[in-house]
């Protein structure tokens, strides 16, 4: 191989690895029913957390929900259903700013991202959810 062919080579390879990072992220049916499982009780969690001033407790609460909702938001985007991707957009980054915030120690701006946070849940819910009559939840 000559130099011109490697140099050639080597900036297709890293334009390959460019390309792989920046596809969207896919989660599976499954993996976002997980996801919203572990959502509710731990944003239940986090309220209280902020309102008993464990800020260390919250701090993990709102890095753990960063990560579910980035999650969510990857599904939403997948899927191409823009109010549901704004609404996951805002439900991440209201969880970001949350972690900002106790990291700033402003529990007043993490309560406030929370209760953001806690919007988007039940705007999507109304829109995304049915109940079933055994208690169980599907996608409409």
């Amino acid at each position: 191989m000559n130099r011109v062919t490697g140099i050639v080579c080597t900036l297709l390879a890293a334009l390959a690895v460019a390309v792989a990072a920046q596809a969207p992220k896919r989660i599976s049916d499954e993996a976002y029913t997980e996801a919203m499982k572990e959502i509710g009780p731990l944003s239940q969690e986090f309220r209280k957390n902020l309102e008993g001033g464990a800020a260390a407790a919250a701090a993990g609460d709102a890095a753990r929900l960063e990560a579910l909702f980035a999650d969510v938001l990857a599904y939403w985007e997948a899927r191409e259903v823009d109010d549901a991707v704004a609404g996951s957009r805002i439900a991440f980054t209201a969880a970001a700013s949350a972690s900002k915030a106790i990291a700033a120690n402003d529990m007043r701006a993490a309560a406030n991202a929370q209760k953001t946070l806690q919007g988007t849940c039940r705007d999507c819910h109304r829109v995304y959810r049915e109940r079933l009559p055994d208690g169980t939840y599907r996608f409409k």
